[in-house]
């Protein structure tokens, strides 16, 4: 009882724990359970802001840690998903200070329960979509990522059925008329049940008008905020980067070797959010490939990697990570098609695969362990 262990899996940018039936860590729990020795009783999902300032998503995994402290976890682990990766390292960096908060070293008190802290695919330095979708388009960004989310309700056909309804859901968030009514029927027109409708609906007009999270995930923001903490006490942090592959199909069809697959929405989603992206180049971080797979032509993409949302060399602070993975933002979550995956809206075709999932969590795991 004097060493037990507890992880916290904290969520990015409109992220959540559990959407009706949709886990936003898919996978992620059972195979943490089995290669870090922790029980999934002991794996817990902040349940953190989608859209709310830095601040306030960093204050709630300080409750949540002295939480988990008071049910006697003494040795408490730390991963997060993009954003929720500049979670983790704000949380442990006693410079970072928020309204009402406790000092630097009270901060600094809480760290001994703390293990290993873990990012992955997490904005350290800033990404350029977060300047380029701001304004009108803002809106629209979380429907985006609910499509590809929808897409593990078990529903196959939900690429097919949600794209009428979801735009009827997006016009009435726009409008102001969210009632929940109005959202509700028009994702349960796309397949999904009564209860994730509702919860779907609730996360949707929550985040509508309340976004101040893409604001301070600009490079220029990033950059402030970085040197604003950097005397402060930072605990040790391990970095998993991702890459993914362009978009343009015939880079792609010389790439991957085979013909692209994916339907003419997934192609335009990922295509949009990948030039949304294009960042100035910057050299790659070291580490070794997961599961020994490495992009096609890395030569010539590494200088402006980046994984459909986040620049590659914006995703860890040192030179050196924990780990490099072949795969877009999302497939790392376990949104991805595979044998426990599923449909997906954000398709880099990268063929993110069960290997470089097992892979990569066994990373975590035994980081953990």
């Amino acid at each position: 009882m004097s060493d037990r262990k507890a992880i916290i899996l904290v969520p990015g940018l409109f992220g959540f724990a559990t959407i009706g039936d949709i886990a936003y860590f898919d996978r992620v729990i059972e195979l943490l359970a089995s290669c870090a020795a922790v029980p999934s009783r002991a794996i817990f999902v902040l349940k953190t802001l989608p859209t709310g300032a830095l601040w306030q998503r960093v204050r709630l995994l300080h409750e949540e840690v002295e939480k988990r402290r008071k049910e006697g976890f003494s040795n408490i682990h730390l991963v997060g998903h993009s954003t929720g990766g500049v979670d983790v390292r704000l949380f442990t960096n006693d410079a970072f200070l928020w309204p009402g908060g406790p000092c630097k070293n009270e901060r600094s008190a809480n760290f001994s329960a703390i293990g290993r802290v873990v990012s992955i695919s997490a904005p350290q330095r800033g990404t350029p979509i977060a300047v380029r979708l701001r304004g009108a388009m803002e809106n629209a960004i979380p429907f985006l990522f609910l499509l590809s989310l929808l897409a593990k309700s078990g529903q196959r056909g939900v690429m097919r059925n949600a794209a009428r309804p979801l735009a009827l859901a997006f016009a009435a968030v726009r409008k102001g008329i969210a009632a929940h009514s109005h959202v509700e029927s028009a994702l349960q027109l796309s397949g999904l049940s009564p209860t994730t409708a509702k919860q779907a609906s609730d996360f949707l007009t929550s985040i509508a008008d309340d976004h101040p999270l893409i604001h301070e995930l600009t490079p220029l923001a990033m950059s402030a905020l970085n040197a604003q903490i950097a005397n402060g006490h930072q605990l040790p942090i391990s970095s998993f980067v991702t890459v993914a592959p362009p978009p343009w199909p015939h880079v792609a069809r010389l790439a991957l070797g085979t013909p692209w697959v994916l339907t003419p929405l997934q192609r335009l989603i990922y295509a949009f959010s990948f030039e949304s992206t294009l960042p100035d180049a910057a050299p790659l971080s070291k580490g070794p490939w997961l599961a020994g797979v490495e992009p096609p032509r890395l030569s010539e993409i590494a200088a402006y990697a980046q994984d459909g949302v986040v620049p590659s060399a914006s995703q860890s602070l040192d030179e050196n990570v924990a780990g490099l993975v072949y795969g877009d933002h999302l497939d790392v979550v376990g949104h991805y098609r595979g044998m426990h995956g599923g449909e997906t809206v954000f398709d880099s075709g990268a063929s993110f695969d069960d290997e470089r999932m097992t892979a990569l969590w066994t990373a975590v795991g035994d980081l953990i362990r």
